[in-house]
């Protein structure tokens, strides 16, 4: 019995004295929004940022040694692999290899691991969300639209938020200038602040014109990917053909989208 008591009494030190060493389990800032649909950005939300963004929810037996080296060990790896935190400063591409790479493991079921799905139940792709990640991952092309929002909600108006804040605009359905009137796109920093400067086509420009034209006083949302990244107020009509993006870029960001964008 004193042996057994004193064999346990070593593993007990040992287990107490691994948990003194030290474990990186930081979330690195994140510097930018994903720029994806939402509904695409809520599939990773839920079943892949845990491990593939700087947005990692570390649980409790994350800090439990030696589980805690495992873990830590495995979420480093991820984020160098593939790390959403950081999507949009990757090449073109990158990124469409990064897409084909997504699809072809979760259609194989490679991912999420089956071992997090043990413990994350909820992280279980539905067949809905496989169909949001294969039409996604298929024909990723950045969307641009400028619709008419209004401050208030309406009969037939369309509920939209900026990114993670809590203020809400409410959109009219028309389309009145998309991506396929873009004729260029370039990034600049103006002020500090890295912004999209657009340049339309003749006929882009006239539709751009009859927007603000005929909205004084409204707000011109401007919807990038599914997302409302901008909606300034119309004081006058427009008529140099010409707009400016401005989402809270980093200079990759804006660059990338300039680029996609003149590339149409």
């Amino acid at each position: 019995m004193r042996r057994r008591t004193k064999v346990a009494l070593i593993v007990l030190a040992i287990v107490i004295a691994i948990q003194l060493v030290p474990v990186n389990r930081s979330n690195p800032p994140v510097r930018g929004e994903m720029v994806a649909p939402p509904r695409v950005v809520e599939v990773l939300r839920q079943s892949c940022y845990d491990c593939h963004s700087n947005e990692t929810r570390w649980p409790w037996y994350s800090y439990v040694a030696p589980v805690s080296w495992f873990l830590a060990y495995h979420v480093n790896e991820a984020r160098e692999e593939l790390n959403f935190s950081t999507w949009n400063r990757l090449t073109e591409k990158d990124r469409t290899e990064a897409l084909h790479e997504i699809w072809e493991e979760v259609s194989e079921g490679e991912m999420p691991l089956r071992g997090y799905l043990i413990l994350h139940p909820g992280a279980r792709l539905s067949e809905d969300a496989l169909g949001i990640l294969q039409a996604w991952t298929d024909s990723k092309q950045l969307t641009l639209e400028f619709r008419i929002a209004e401050e208030e909600p309406g009969p037939g108006l369309t509920d939209m938020k900026f990114g993670r804040t809590d203020k809400h605009l409410y959109l009219h359905d028309r389309v009145w200038v998309s991506q396929s009137d873009v004729d260029s796109a370039v990034a600049v920093e103006q002020e500090g602040q890295w912004v999209v400067e657009i340049l339309f086509t003749a006929e882009g420009g006239e539709k751009f014109e009859e927007l603000t034209e005929q909205n004084i006083g409204k707000h011109c949302a401007m919807i990038l990917d599914e997302s409302l990244i901008s909606a300034p107020e119309i004081m006058a009509p427009i008529r140099v053909g010409r707009a400016v993006l401005a989402g809270d870029f980093t200079e990759a960001e804006a660059r990338r989208v300039a680029d996609e964008l003149s590339r149409r």
